[in-house]
């Protein structure tokens, strides 16, 4: 034991600590020691007994009582603790406590992931030093941990939460004598710190606890976290005992005999036995037992008694839990009980890593470091405040630590991949002793120390931690609590201040999002998650919602039917999967595929305001993803994303998917199956929105469909189509059109028969026969392969659309002339084509490649080869390699894509008189291409580079924006919602939100008149590349 004589004045080691008060307990007298017994402010510190049983005499509880048998922690080498274990700390003041009422209490209850921790660590002398003299008692308790402490058979036997069980005992000892020794048990402050926050929002919920105190404060840690509960712990139990050598038990009462004969320390977690389940956090934790637990949590918590809230974190909890870690193996734990572990392991990359590589090493292990931040602690709290507010009028604080001295990590500080503020990091400025070390204390941390332990006394004493009266905050800003609509408020305690932010970290994870409001369709009611919940422009997102019934079995190569109603309240979100799509190497080498693909594709996802909707409701805009009719999905397009640029500017957007591959274009060229399954698809979509929109308060008079690359094709192709031209009201082609070379294929039949042969289906005696054979197939045998596509050279892609006579009734030229005109915004990047020619390097071989595929479906490939070149290059080819690049990707950018474009603004000019606008974008962040970036033979704007700014997402990887970028975004995302609403991207005179530059529409004269998008001012061009498209189409056209 040890002995030490404290004052105000300091500590001496000469002179003897003296004998405390004498109290008498329920269960006996008894006698601590007096920590500080020099001035007016003495403290005494008292232990729980080892059995709740009555004594003689006056029992001495000068030392801490054995701290349970516990996991061994980093840096032991050998176990601690004792089975007899359930043992508290009292430490009071001897000053008279306040009149009537007596001294306000707080419990203290340790953290550890219920596996390891103790009282003891949070010492003794450093808690009557900077604690109790803000009038209060405080009492520190334990529980059983490990095995010893959450066993359960899952029957009445042993259902489990035995440590909880433990808790509450205490809570019910304090309840019986904490007015002996002054204080008062109708003010009692439950706290705790990780696992022990948690518990103590689990004792909330507790109908066996909840009445046992009346404030809660929450620190790092709650039942909302996922790694607090674990419904396997039976099967995680009888694993260990099977471990033990415990094995054919007739019953729970044998396996519990048996185990009961086994050394106590061996029912300790041992992390090297490695049987911890898959899924689980960690190994010994809460269940929802029938028992602590009657309900579920949630159900709980409506249940329990309100009581006032503060809870908080540090600045990068995730630090101390990265520890020794790989950053694959963080993404790992953060989904590992994910439905599609690879879809959300894509959308933490792209929301946390964005562009960032693991050279940058701080800044990645920072990323890093976020996930893990919010997955064990940020999203958990996070959670219960938004519960709590919901179901009580009592107060919710929320704060956030920031200030941090890294010599409290002790040993920990050379192993942290960064040095900041981290799990645990707030103890020594409550307890003025860290969890780890306890360094020196700077001024700063003598400051921050004092403001919160005020804020936590304050709350314990008042309710409120500014003190009695806020308006005269002791924290030096008043904390504001969180409400309903702003429960991301929180109190930042910096190094050299505090202040209020109202956005908790921007609550930036995927891990936590309050439920959206319930919107009832016509097939039933579904139920989203609010992505943006703070402010007065709070954004829905309703993610997954099938549009149609799933094409499987008979399905299989058929248009698409109506999905089936469903009762109760469908759940909403996540993103549904996504389409069958072949392999791409980089994803498949990065791991960044986005989640398993399934034929049970056709979801959409709708994003909608939840403020008051313009007369006639919101203007609707309908997104159609790209990848050449064979990849993509709108996973990759993000969703709180699309909250935060597009739909706040008074839009809802919905983004859609439909079959790709030989499954969304397979035809055999007759009734049987004519083709174009994709554009159906689609079709019903525009046929759900038109029908459902209404209920989630958009304008289904005022839909706007745009698409990029391949959707921007399918949206020039659904404007032609008399199945869906009534569908929507404006479109917006982005970078492709059904004008472009490869955007349908007149030879499909013979391409699908091909591939039925591939797969050993040769002999068929008519084309129902063939479907029947092809539907026995696996999905994914339908896929294209993209780094080796099958197909007939004189086309582009292997799966596209063709004129069928059903979908497509005449040509697109006729069905133009007969579509309902519809205004259109359309456009390109500088240079489209660098995309396609990648490590191309100037050479006469890299031209020939581009004018191969130039020519491939001429009549007369020698004359437009001849044509081509003379036209592009004039002079002969230029000794400049940089220039003679250029020229080759111009020829490229024309092609694909430019060309295409030109000509479907001329034919739309000729046939509506609807306005018609045309851009081009210059603007370019090179880290936006990601790993596409190495393989580009010019750094310049090129195919898919302008989805970053209206997507605020890159479709290859996330960028920091620049000043420059962001001022784009604005612009661009701007041009494109004031189109959505009123038809015109120059916005209208109430809408205050004019261009810069007036952007005029093309007109019969000029059809090529276009917006430029640059990173400095942007500016009208009155020729589309100076001509350079249309001479292309006007050579090609010849041959």
């Amino acid at each position: 034991l040890s002995f030490f004589s404290f004052s105000q004045m300091g500590v001496s080691h000469s002179s003897p600590i003296p004998d405390s008060r004498i109290v008498q307990t329920t269960g006996g007298k008894i006698i601590g020691r007096r920590l500080v017994h020099s001035g007016d402010k003495q403290f005494q510190s008292v232990q729980k007994p080892a059995k709740p049983k009555r004594w003689d005499g006056v029992r001495e509880t000068k030392a801490f009582g054995p701290m349970a048998i516990h996991a061994l922690e980093p840096h032991t080498k050998s176990q601690e603790g004792l089975e007899d274990c359930l043992y508290l700390n009292v430490f009071a003041p001897v000053w008279e406590p306040p009149k009537d009422d007596g001294f306000p209490v707080m419990v203290f209850i340790h953290g550890g992931a219920f596996e390891m921790g103790s009282a003891v660590t949070f010492g003794d002398i450093n808690i009557c030093e900077n604690i109790i003299p803000d009038d209060v008692i405080f009492v520190t308790i334990q529980y059983r941990l490990g095995y010893l402490g959450f066993f359960s058979t899952g029957d009445s036997k042993c259902p489990g939460n035995l440590g909880l069980w433990d808790q509450v005992a205490a809570l019910k000892w304090v309840q019986r004598n904490i007015e002996a020794f002054g204080g008062n048990k109708y003010n009692i402050t439950l706290l705790g710190l990780s696992a022990g926050a948690a518990s103590v929002d689990l004792l909330h919920c507790s109908p066996h606890s909840t009445e046992l105190f009346q404030r809660a404060i929450l620190m790092a840690g709650a039942a909302e976290c996922r790694w607090a509960f674990n419904q396997s712990m039976p099967a995680q139990c009888r694993a260990k005992a099977e471990k033990l050598g415990v094995k054919g038990w007739k019953d729970s009462e044998e396996l519990l005999d048996k185990l009961r004969e086994i050394p106590a320390e061996k029912l300790a977690v041992i992390y090297a036995e490695g049987i911890k389940a898959a899924g689980a956090d960690f190994e010994t934790v809460a269940i929802l037992d029938g028992d602590f637990f009657p309900a579920s949590i949630d159900e709980l918590r409506k249940r329990a008694t309100p009581k006032q809230m503060m809870a908080g974190v540090t600045k990068e909890e995730g630090l101390l839990f990265i520890l020794g870690k790989q950053p694959t193996e963080m993404l790992a734990l953060a989904t590992q009980d994910a439905k599609d572990k690879q879809a959300l392991e894509k959308s933490l990359r792209d929301r946390y890593v964005g562009a960032v590589t693991p050279a940058e090493k701080e800044n990645f292990m920072r990323s890093i470091a976020t996930i893990a931040s919010d997955y064990y602690v940020n999203a958990g709290v996070a959670e219960v405040c938004r519960k709590t507010v919901a179901v009580q009028k009592e107060r919710v604080f929320l704060y956030v630590l920031l200030h941090h001295n890294p010599g409290s990590m002790g040993e920990y500080e050379r192993e942290l991949p960064i040095v900041d503020c981290t799990h645990t990091s707030e103890v020594q400025f409550l307890f003025a002793k860290g969890r780890f070390a306890t360094p020196p204390f700077t001024e700063a941390d003598k400051r921050v120390t004092r403001l919160f332990t005020k804020a936590f006394t304050n709350f314990a004493k008042h309710g409120d931690p500014n003190g009695p009266d806020a308006a005269r905050s002791d924290l030096g800003v008043e904390w504001k609590p969180i409400d309903g609509g702003n429960y991301g408020r929180n109190l930042v305690f910096a190094s050299d201040s505090t202040r209020m932010d109202e956005q908790f970290f921007q609550m930036g994870n995927l891990f936590s999002y309050p439920d959206s409001r319930i919107v009832e369709t016509a097939y039933g009611k579904v139920q989203g998650r609010r992505l943006i919940y703070g402010g007065d422009k709070q954004v829905d997102a309703f993610q997954g919602i099938p549009f149609a019934k799933p094409p499987v079995g008979e399905l299989r190569f058929k248009k698409p039917e109506r999905p089936d109603k469903w009762e109760g309240i469908k759940d909403t979100k996540r993103f549904g999967p996504r389409a069958i799509v072949g392999s791409f190497f980089h994803w498949a080498i990065d791991n960044m595929l986005l989640g398993t693909p399934s034929e049970d594709c056709l979801y959409l996802n709708v994003f909608t305001p939840c403020w008051k909707a313009p007369k006639g409701g919101f203007p609707v805009m309908v997104s159609i993803h790209g990848g050449a009719f064979e990849m993509g999905d709108s996973i990759n397009y993000g969703d709180i994303n699309i909250c935060e640029n597009i739909v706040t500017h008074d839009v809802i957007f919905v983004t859609i998917q439909y079959r790709l591959g030989y499954l969304g274009f397979m035809t055999t060229g007759d009734s049987a199956c004519p083709g174009n399954n994709g554009l159906w698809d689609q079709t019903m979509a525009l046929r759900w929105v038109n029908e459902n929109i209404e209920a989630f308060g958009g304008n289904k008079n005022n839909i706007t469909l745009l698409g990029q690359s391949a959707g921007g094709a399918s949206v020039d192709m659904l404007h032609l189509s008399p199945h869906s031209t009534n569908l929507f009201h404006k479109v917006i082609p982005m970078a492709g059109s059904a004008e472009c070379r490869w955007a349908s294929n007149k030879n499909m039949p013979q391409q699908c028969k091909k591939r039925a042969a591939r797969l050993g289906i040769t002999e068929y005696a008519n084309s129902e026969e063939l479907l029947e054979k092809l539907r026995a197939f696996p999905a994914n045998k339908f896929a294209v392969n993209l780094m080796s596509r099958d197909k007939e050279p004189e086309v582009d892609f292997e799966t596209v659309p063709l004129l069928d006579d059903d979908f497509f009734p005449s040509s697109f030229d006729e069905l133009r002339k007969r579509a309902t005109p519809k205004p259109m915004m359309t456009g390109v990047t500088k240079e489209e084509g660098l995309m396609f020619i990648p490590n191309k390097k100037a050479t006469e071989e890299d031209l020939n490649d581009v004018i191969t595929l130039a020519i491939h479906d001429a009549k007369d490939k020698r004359k437009l080869e001849e044509d081509l070149r003379s036209a592009y290059f004039p002079e002969g080819i230029p000794e400049d390699k940089d220039v003679f690049l250029r020229k080759i990707a111009n020829i490229a950018s024309d092609y694909w894509f430019n060309g295409g474009i030109i000509e479907m603004c001329r034919k739309t000019v000729a046939a509506q008189d609807e306005p018609v606008y045309l851009y081009l974008f210059e603007h370019f962040n090179p880290k936006s291409m990601g790993f596409m970036a190495k393989d580009m033979p010019i750094q310049d704007s090129t195919h898919a580079s302008e989805s970053l700014f209206l997507f605020k997402r890159g479709l290859f990887g996330n960028v920091t924006m620049t000043d420059e970028d962001k001022h784009v975004m604005h612009l661009f995302t701007t041009v494109f919602t004031n189109f959505a609403k009123f038809g015109d991207p120059n916005g209208n005179a109430e809408a205050n939100n004019d261009l810069p530059v007036h952007w005029k529409p093309l007109d019969k004269l000029n059809h090529s008149r276009n917006f430029v998008f640059t990173s400095g001012a942007p500016h009208m061009n009155e020729k589309f590349f100076e001509g350079r498209a249309a001479k292309f189409v006007e050579v090609v056209e010849k041959h």
